[in-house]
């Protein structure tokens, strides 16, 4: 589950955890709509883009510094690829669905 602690509020009741090289790449791409939230964790913070090659529908991403607060957020469209971002964590959602702010602490298990 992915709560916004600051809002008091749930986020999403499924998720997947990407960790491998393979899950990270891999992501939405050949899919025609997200059926869980995709919470992907680096090591360490560093800079990453999120790329929408293959993926057919809009979502809304979200990169989280060490601490899971938001640092940036960005609605991706098929086909784009983000602006690179030093994040921890970085959270990919159904267009809507994230309803958070820059700073607002999010919760979840990883």
């Amino acid at each position: 589950m992915i709560r916004n602690l600051t809002k008091q509020r749930i986020l999403s009741k499924e998720e997947k955890i990407c960790k491998t090289c393979f899950s990270k790449l891999k992501g939405l791409m050949f899919t025609h709509r997200i059926e869980k939230s995709l919470i992907f964790v680096n090591k360490r913070p560093f800079k990453t883009r999120v790329h929408m090659l293959f993926v057919f529908y809009p979502i809304e991403v979200a990169w989280l510094d060490e601490n899971k607060k938001i640092i940036y957020k960005e609605i991706l469209k098929p086909f784009s690829i983000s602006k690179p971002v030093k994040a921890k964590y970085i959270i990919e959602m159904p267009l809507g669905q994230l309803k958070s702010r820059i700073n607002d602490k999010l919760e979840f298990e990883t």
